[in-house]
């Protein structure tokens, strides 16, 4: 058996829980020893990177009781911060159990690993744990938090004590320790605040200050909410330096503002989580998880999404947690055993924060406590290494859409932490309210580089992620092979669904008649194979035009190895919308001697901002030979650019631009210049 060190740099990330015992949990990759992972029985390095954290939101309200929590598991109706059935809001004595919950060994595993041992590592006060100010300086709820430990001889609550306690508690296999977070708002006031400390609490006017205070208690997050903001018009820019001269350490997550620019470590993506899968939930106000992709679809997210500049799609509802709004009639909706799957593998795959949405206690158990019995599916859900393992990549990728309609998705994601070349994560979704089928093709899958098309080819693997056992350290491995797999545990809230599968050297189908993939549901692969490279590597783009009939392009003589062209590419500039026949010639000939279609209306751009198509079979160019690459284009079509633009490529080189005139090929330009430009996909 092998084992690797994971190597990724430090990386917050948030997995929360909104209720009225609210977690908040998020997943890190630093500070400390990296996690080992060794290689199952088909091939695959196993393990997960442990580094995240999960915090417990305080709220100032207490939930609704629902009469029948005792027998059904589930609330039927929840405060804003979610139900669970009549417990007590959160004070001292149920964070240090909620954080006792999380160094408790997960049942079932053999490792004796328990959550913290899995990532889950941060304590997470939400809004309501804020008491009034003394001498400018925050102070901590008494009703809440002054407890003899807290509040020696009637003095003022000291959150310094508690957070102590929480920090010294560690996961029992891999000794990581928990952290602390805390929550403010960019305003003067916080809306959700115990009325009577409802005002001046805010970091409006205070950002020093607070900033000071809550490094001197030993949190390492801030939640920034901005319930009340307009103080300041430059509010960000205060808060971002503040932290950065007083409290260095500490991550900050910004709600609502969506900033994606880099200025903080992690943002929201749209309004806040409905317990509702589709669009229709009609609120006006509340993101379903439908709502929260097409936003990031819509968005190109992908292009911000980075390592420390994450996106956060709000929080996972596990458990039976309703959300906010309402789906129809129904008030605060709650998610399905399967939708709850689907949402937790989406985030997984946007590199987002995995925001838990229920009481740690509640899904882990609590040993002797009828009212914690644990939820099996929650937690198996939950504690799946290998998913944990998506999310945390140390590529921050954001799985793009690369095939699939209105009714479905295949989404991509490259994945570094496996340690192969090659890995990509696939999610295949189906949006529809019925069940359906979905064929993916290997080469629409990303490359290695991160463009779209090429995808891969001599698959090895397709592993089955949602088929992983901890136990054993394998799941499924579903290639050239054909046969069942199941969707959920079979228990009560998350029925198991039997789905259909085959999958050959080029292609995987998963669903048919009898077993298709049920709706809302999210297939979760792992696979594994070769990939090919963009020839281009970057370009500098010149002056458009669209004056000239005929093929345009460059000159391109290969180095010392042959090398074969599997796609052809030319640039996508807004507004373009035709075809164009993009080819490879001989210097002596007009004629291609390889070529295809790209479509500029139809295709997806790559990260470079060129369009693909696929060659009906993939072409060699001999070494040490020159070629013509180019794209035919038509006076008053499509725009494309002059041979003031410049390329660079991987391999090989480019002597000059290329166009097509008068019978012959004619060159212009200096190296390492090109019209359009072309590009193509190799091996």
């Amino acid at each position: 058996m092998s084992v690797r060190m994971a190597v990724s740099p430090s990386r917050w990330k948030l997995l929360a829980i909104l209720a009225t015992l609210a977690v908040l949990l998020s997943l890190q990759a630093s500070q400390g020893p990296k996690v080992q992972a060794s290689a199952s029985s088909n091939g695959a390095p196993m393990g997960t990177n442990p580094f995240g954290y999960l915090g417990v939101a305080s709220y100032g309200t207490t939930a609704l009781c629902d009469p029948n929590y005792a027998t059904d598991g589930y609330p039927d109706n929840a405060t804003a911060y979610g139900n669970y059935g009549c417990q007590l809001e959160e004070n001292t004595n149920n964070l240090l159990a909620e954080a006792q919950a999380l160094v408790t060994p997960i049942a079932g595993r053999s490792d004796g690993k328990a959550l913290a041992d899995l990532g889950y590592n941060l304590i997470q006060l939400d809004n309501g744990w804020q008491g009034p100010r003394v001498n400018g300086v925050l102070t901590p709820n008494p009703s809440r938090y002054c407890v003899p430990a807290d509040c020696p001889n009637g003095t003022t609550a000291d959150f310094t004590n508690l957070i102590s306690q929480i920090k010294a508690m560690a996961g029992p296999i891999t000794g990581y320790h928990l952290e602390v977070g805390i929550y403010s708002d960019t305003g003067t006031g916080i809306g959700c605040a115990a009325p009577t400390y409802d005002t001046d609490n805010g970091l409006a006017g205070h950002e020093n200050q607070d900033a000071q205070t809550f490094a001197s208690w030993g949190v390492t997050y801030l939640k920034l909410d901005s319930t009340c903001s307009g103080a300041y018009p430059d509010e960000l820019t205060r808060i971002k330096n503040a932290f950065a001269t007083y409290a260095p350490g500490i991550r900050i997550d910004v709600y609502w503002n969506g900033d994606q620019t880099g200025n903080y470590n992690i943002w929201r993506l749209g309004s806040d989580q409905c317990g509702c899968f589709p669009t229709n939930h009609s609120d006006g106000w509340t993101s379903s998880v439908l709502d929260q992709l097409n936003a990031a679809d819509s968005g190109q997210i992908w292009t911000h999404v980075a390592y420390n500049n994450w996106d956060d799609f709000d929080n996972l509802l596990v458990h039976g947690v309703g959300g906010f709004g309402t789906l129809g009639s129904q008030a605060n909706p709650w998610l399905s055993g399967l939708e709850q799957r689907t949402q937790f593998g989406l985030e997984a795959l946007a590199s987002s924060p995995l925001l838990i949405g229920a009481d740690v206690r509640s899904v882990v158990g609590v040993s002797g406590d009828p009212n914690y019995p644990g939820d099996p599916a929650a937690l198996n859900l939950l504690s799946n290494d290998q998913v944990i393992w998506v999310d945390q990549d140390d590529r921050s990728d954001f799985a793009q859409k690369v095939a699939g309609d209105a009714n479905y998705d295949v989404r991509s994601k490259l994945i570094t932490n496996w340690g192969q070349t090659g890995t990509r994560a696939v999610g295949l979704l189906n949006r529809q309210d019925t069940a359906r089928n979905i064929t993916f093709k290997f080469s629409t899958l990303r490359r290695d580089d991160g463009s779209l098309g090429g995808g891969l080819h001599n698959v090895t693997h397709v592993n089955y992620l949602w088929g992983f056992d901890p136990n054993t350290g394998s799941m499924p491995d579903l290639v050239n092979s054909t046969g069942t797999v199941t969707l959920g545990t079979g228990n009560p809230q998350d029925p198991a669904y039997t789905v259909y599968y085959t999958c050959n050297s080029t292609q995987c189908t998963f669903g048919n008649s009898s077993n298709p993939i049920p709706p809302h549901a999210l297939i979760l692969l792992q696979v594994v194979g070769a990939s090919d490279l963009s020839l281009v590597s970057g370009s500098t783009l010149g002056t458009l035009r669209n004056d000239f009939t005929g093929p345009v392009g460059l000159e391109y003589t290969t180095g010392t190895s042959p090398i074969t062209i599997t796609q052809l590419g030319r640039i996508f500039v807004a507004g373009n919308s035709g075809t164009h026949i993009v080819g490879i010639y001989s210097t002596g000939s007009g004629t291609a001697l390889a070529s295809c279609t790209v479509n500029t209306a139809t295709g997806t751009p790559d990260n470079l901002g060129f369009e693909y198509c696929l060659l009906s079979s993939p072409y060699t160019l001999s070494a040490n030979t020159t070629y013509v690459i180019a794209s035919t284009e038509t006076t008053n079509g499509d725009q494309w650019y002059d041979h003031d633009t410049t390329v660079s490529v991987r391999t090989g080189s480019v002597p000059a631009a290329a166009y097509y005139y008068s019978g012959a090929w004619n060159f212009i330009g200096s190296s390492s210049t090109s019209y359009v430009p072309v590009n193509a996909a190799y091996r």
